[in-house]
């Protein structure tokens, strides 16, 4: 190849009256520490030959072209181009990839142009720049033409110039110079200042001075003034009866009717199926679209859900403010779910400074509404002393009343201080009384527990029983459940 572009030169030169007139003109300047022209053209000196040609052909072209020898030592200037002259002798010269290294460093933009057709390795790749390669082997006057396009549309010089280390070295020591007096002199008394100035507002920090305002509750349209009307309330019951006997794909069809009626208890229902993938796939988007529906008519339980989603980061960033805010909009509007969310947030810091005397007030106003929760939150509070003195009684009775409400985690709460705990007596009828009734509130492992027991005792109605609940939790994913089905068939 490189011999096909020799000869493609020899044979092209002739041809040209120019390129004759231009050889006949003195050769090329080659690199003497002034590299005024707008193209430097690098090259080894195995292709010095063609290096000068090439130069002489550009001149009638209009471009000044100075010849740089790889085996110098170039001063480069900005806003300059440089072109290489790649060959097979180029890929492997060490001056070559000097030179770019020096060239990538003054910002010069670099043009590939290849003798032959060879790749660059990857070292020499990245120095070559972005632009693509121009073949002079493929056409000579292809490749002077967009040599001289490529000069011609050079992009402007750089607006600031890099830092050179003596320039750096320079103004380190010309601050320090300025910087070390002035230290000595008022160091002192700008530490005292700092001082001064650090008190009051480390004070006004710790008096709360400094925290934002309450959140006020969300704007509510005038639409929660209006009652649905009662075709639309018959629509959404037909959707609650769906629900209970756990059709929903029956319910999805009456909520969407009851929702397009602005029943805000439908369109809440609706937000529901989405969350939780009843009926339909799991769509957090369109559940907050719904629940964002009803919660600005002012339905208390729709905020909640809202907020919830917020606070998990569902079908949105988790944005603990904003969730505080409809949980706030929410315990406003009478709805337990809100006291007691934010009594989460009180006792686990999330949003809010950490305060375990926030979280039992709002935990108390959840339990007067009646909320099972509540109630066991608080007997965990009382039982392991949070913001409290620890009390086994006090909190056996608390998780007496969230259990009666169905409360599951204060059910297995009090199986576990019945079956023995430091301080309770242990009752082994009232913790089996207690693991029952978690066993009916749709525990697994409550269900596998009682179901064991009853499949082992010789009434046969009684086993069947307990046959039935061990089903149950093996259908709910419960594995000890199912390993226990295999072995009884």
């Amino acid at each position: 190849m490189r011999r096909v572009c020799q000869a493609r030169v020899a044979a092209a030169l002739p041809r040209s009256r120019r390129c004759a007139a231009a050889l006949s003109n003195p050769a090329p300047p080659r690199y003497s520490g002034d590299m005024s022209g707008p193209i430097l053209l690098l090259h080894v000196s195995a292709d010095a030959h063609i290096a000068t040609a090439l130069a002489a052909a550009l001149r009638p072209r209009g471009l000044a072209v100075t010849l740089l020898p790889a085996d110098t030592q170039p001063r480069f200037r900005r806003g300059q181009r440089l072109a290489v002259l790649f060959s097979a002798a180029a890929a492997t010269s060490a001056a070559i990839g000097r030179d770019l290294v020096l060239a990538q460093r003054a910002g010069l933009a670099v043009i590939t142009v290849r003798l032959e057709a060879i790749e660059p390795d990857p070292a020499f790749d990245t120095l070559l720049g972005d632009h693509p390669p121009i073949d002079l082997f493929a056409g000579w006057d292809q490749g002077l033409d967009a040599i001289a396009a490529t000069v011609t549309l050079r992009p402007a010089p750089a607006l600031f110039e890099p830092a050179t280390p003596g320039f750096q070295r320079q103004f380190t020591r010309r601050r320090r110079r300025v910087l070390r007096p002035f230290l000595r002199r008022h160091g002192l008394r700008l530490a005292f200042a700092a001082m001064v100035l650090a008190i009051p507002l480390i004070a006004a920090f710790r008096l709360g001075l400094f925290d934002p305002p309450p959140l006020p509750g969300p704007p509510l349209s005038t639409a929660s003034l209006q009652q649905p009307a009662p075709a639309v309330l018959e629509v959404a019951a037909k959707g609650d009866a769906a629900f209970d006997r756990k059709d929903y794909a029956e319910a999805l069809r009456w909520y969407r009717l009851a929702a397009g009626g602005n029943d805000p208890g439908a369109q809440t229902q609706l937000g529901r199926l989405f969350a939780d993938g009843l009926g339909v796939p799991r769509d957090d988007a369109q559940a907050i679209v719904w629940y964002r529906t009803a919660a600005f008519q002012g339905y208390a339980r729709a905020m909640n859900n809202l907020g919830t989603m917020y606070a998990l980061g569902r079908g949105t960033l988790t944005d603990l403010g904003t969730a505080l805010r409809w949980f706030h909009a929410a315990a406003d509007r009478g709805s337990p779910q809100g006291a007691y969310n934010i009594g989460v947030a009180y006792e686990t810091g999330g949003g809010v400074t950490q305060s375990f005397a926030e979280a039992r007030d709002w935990y108390t106003t959840a339990s007067t509404r009646g909320y099972g929760r509540g109630f066991t939150a608080l007997a965990r509070m009382q039982e392991n002393g949070l913001g409290t003195k620890p009390d086994i009684h006090e909190a056996l009775r608390l998780y007496i009343e969230g259990a009666e409400r169905h409360d599951m985690s204060a059910t297995l709460a009090l199986v576990r201080l019945y079956s023995g705990t430091e301080g309770i007596e242990p009752n082994l009828d009232q913790a089996l009384f207690w693991l029952r009734q978690a066993a009916e509130d749709g525990n697994p492992e409550a269900m596998f527990s009682i179901g064991t027991l009853d499949a082992a005792r010789p009434e046969p109605e009684r086993a069947e029983r307990g046959l039935a609940l061990i089903r149950r939790a093996a259908a709910a994913g419960h594995e000890p459940a199912a390993a226990w089905l295999l072995e009884h068939p």
